[in-house]
């Protein structure tokens, strides 16, 4: 038996506020009856688009007037994904509820303005979540990983949940390396082969015990990132370098493991590389698995590395930027 999807529409309520932002190369048109929404979706995203075409996709916001923030903030949020099908998908929450049609690149959100007064929730689960969600049809298929760059090469940081990529991040940002992306890169194969984050400066999330090992984050306050998770510190980057790209050109995949010792370094041939992201834990859960085959092999088919990380990230700094070398190197 299918899965209902609930049929939500914007209604009769007037969507007067209307941009259209860049999303990972891609022009998004949101529109709303909010003009606090149109705000914190130029905010977060690049300038407004005055000439691209048609754009990729569409998301309508329709916010319902009235109500109280919620007393336990952030952390009282309980946002809940369903897929019923590889098409759609439903996102409910205390006072939002979604429908996103990935295959036809839209998605209606009623929401309560109880929820978009708790920016960081609102940021996150609709101006971040719900528009990247609907680019995964528009070949920008996203892989679990962190990603470095160089000039016009990227490397993707690949491994399990907790093995330390944001950290290695962190501390590749650090020693002056960009940061594509925290956790997830988007992988673009027409008409050329692209590795993007957001498109924007990105944010990475670090475990509360950073603020122990980085003096300059002992002023952040820790957040839950969903109902279940664990605090995390929300860190926004400035790029180190100038001027700065939201892409490379390039890519090649390290393979991270964490089994204590000193760091240790190997090569990975596009086999394995092939074989640890076809089989990865999320690959199970991929709602594009045809393109996933497409984009595993087009990152595996230079070969990689496996690093096996010690007990200090930085220790890897000087892996990492070999690694970035040789993989601009291949291009």
């Amino acid at each position: 038996m299918t899965d209902p999807i609930p049929s939500l529409v914007a209604g009769d309520v007037v969507l007067e506020h209307v941009v259209q932002v860049v999303v990972a190369g891609l022009a998004v048109r949101l529109e709303s009856n909010a003009q606090e929404v149109v705000s914190a979706a130029r905010l977060r995203y690049a300038a407004p688009v005055d000439t691209q075409p048609a754009p990729a996709c569409r998301l309508q916001i329709q916010v319902q007037r009235g109500g109280e923030a919620s007393p336990g903030g952030m952390d009282a949020m309980d946002v809940r994904w369903r897929f019923p099908d590889r098409d759609h998908a439903v996102v409910s929450a205390p006072g939002l509820a979604a429908t996103v049609d990935m295959a036809g690149g839209n998605a209606v959100v009623h929401v309560d303005e109880s929820f978009v007064r708790n920016e960081a929730q609102f940021r996150r689960t609709v101006i971040e979540g719900i528009l990247l969600t609907l680019l995964t049809r528009r070949d920008r298929h996203p892989i679990h990983a962190a990603a470095l760059r160089a000039g016009d090469a990227a490397l993707l940081l690949h491994g399990p949940s907790g093995v330390g990529k944001s950290t290695l991040a962190y501390v590749a940002y650090r020693a002056g390396i960009d940061v594509l992306a925290d956790d997830a890169a988007r992988v673009q194969l027409e008409p050329e082969f692209r590795v993007w984050g957001d498109g924007v400066r990105p944010r990475i999330h670090l475990a509360e015990g950073a603020r122990d090992e980085f003096s300059e984050l002992r002023g952040h306050t820790a957040q839950r990132l969903s109902s279940d998770s664990v605090r995390k510190l929300a860190v926004e980057l400035r790029s180190p370098s100038a001027p700065w790209s939201p892409f490379a050109r390039a890519a090649r995949v390290c393979l991270l493991a964490r089994r204590g010792g000193a760091v240790a370094v190997r090569d990975a041939s596009p086999k394995e590389i092939r074989d640890t992201l076809i089989n990865a834990p999320e690959a199970a859960f991929d709602l594009a698995p045809e393109q996933r085959q497409r984009v595993v092999t087009a990152l595996a088919v230079a070969g990689g590395w496996h690093l096996t990380l010690s007990h200090h990230a930085v220790e890897a700094i000087p892996h990492l930027q070999t690694m970035l070398a040789q993989s601009g190197a291949s291009k």
